[in-house]
C-alpha cells in the first residue's frame, strides 16, 4: 500500500501538473489584466479631464468673442463651441476686410474722409497724452483741376489725382496718413512732426509732381497741433493757411504782371 500510495501520487502529479500550471499562470495573467484595466481607466480619466479643459477653454474663447459671461454658454459641447468659434472668427475677419475696403477711396487708394478723420481724432488723443509730442496736418488742393478736366478730359484728371497720391505716399513716412477730403482736396497727418520739418517734404512732393508738366501743381497749408485743437478745427486751420498762401501767391503774380 505504501508503494501504491507513492506511485499513485507521482502519477497524479504528472497528470495534474499541466493542468495546474495554467491555472497558476492564469492567476498571474488575471493580475496583469487587472493592472492594465486600471491603467486604461486612469488614461481615460485623464483624457476626459483634457477634453473638459479644452471644452472650457473653447467656451471661454467663444464667450470672450461674444462679450458674454462663459457661464451663459452652459454646457455647450466642445465640438459645437469650436465650430461656432471658427465661424465667428471667419465672419469677424470678413467684416474687418469689408470695413477696410469701405475705408479706402476707390480712385486713389488712400483713406476716405470719414476714416481719415477718425484716425486724426485718435492721433490727437494720443498726442495730447504726451506733452512733448507734436503733430502737423497738411491740407492740399490741386490747382486748376476743373480746367485740367475740361481741356484734357476726366480720365487725365483722375490720373492727376492718382499721381499726386503716389507722390505723397512715396515721400511721406510709412506711419504718416493721407486721406481724400473731397474732390481735389487731400489731408495728410504727420505724427511727431513740426512745421519746420514738414515744409521741405511737401516742397519735394510738389517738385516731383510737377515733373509731368507745368500744369501739375497744388497748394498746401500746414498747421501744427495746439492745445485745445479739435480734429475739425485743426483741418480748418490748415485750410485757412492754404487759401491765405494761395491768395498771396495770386497777388504777387498779379503785381508781377503789371510791371
Amino acid at each position: 500500500w505504501t508503494r501504491f500510495f507513492f506511485l499513485t501520487r507521482a502519477l497524479l502529479g504528472r497528470f495534474l501538473s499541466p493542468i495546474l500550471s495554467p491555472v497558476s499562470s492564469q492567476g498571474d495573467g488575471g493580475m496583469s489584466v487587472s493592472m492594465q484595466e486600471s491603467d486604461l481607466a486612469r488614461a481615460q480619466l485623464r483624457g476626459e479631464e483634457r477634453r473638459d479643459h479644452t471644452a472650457r477653454s473653447v467656451r471661454d474663447a467663444l464667450a470672450a468673442r461674444l462679450g458674454i459671461d462663459p457661464k451663459e454658454l452652459g454646457q455647450v459641447p466642445a465640438d459645437t463651441a469650436t465650430r461656432a468659434l471658427a465661424n465667428l472668427n471667419l465672419t469677424l475677419e470678413r467684416l474687418r476686410q469689408l470695413e477696410e475696403e469701405a475705408a479706402l477711396d476707390e480712385l486713389t487708394g488712400v483713406y476716405r474722409r470719414g476714416h481719415g478723420m477718425m484716425i486724426l481724432t485718435r492721433e490727437l488723443r494720443r498726442t495730447f497724452r504726451s506733452p512733448d509730442e507734436r503733430l502737423v496736418v497738411a491740407f492740399i488742393d490741386v490747382d486748376g483741376l476743373k480746367r485740367f478736366n475740361d481741356t484734357m478730359g476726366h480720365a487725365e484728371g483722375d490720373r492727376l489725382l492718382t499721381d499726386l497720391t503716389a507722390a505723397l505716399t512715396k515721400r511721406l513716412r510709412s506711419h504718416d496718413i493721407v486721406f481724400r477730403y473731397g474732390g481735389d482736396e487731400f489731408v495728410c497727418i504727420l505724427p511727431g512732426a513740426n512745421l519746420a520739418g514738414s515744409a521741405p517734404i511737401f516742397a519735394a512732393v510738389a517738385e516731383a509732381f510737377a515733373e509731368g508738366g507745368p500744369e501739375r501743381c497744388f497748394s498746401v497749408g500746414l498747421a501744427e497741433l495746439k492745445e485745445g485743437d479739435t480734429p475739425e478745427g485743426l483741418v480748418a486751420r490748415a485750410d485757412t493757411v492754404l487759401y491765405t498762401a494761395r491768395a498771396d501767391a495770386a497777388g504777387r503774380a498779379a503785381e508781377k504782371a503789371q510791371r
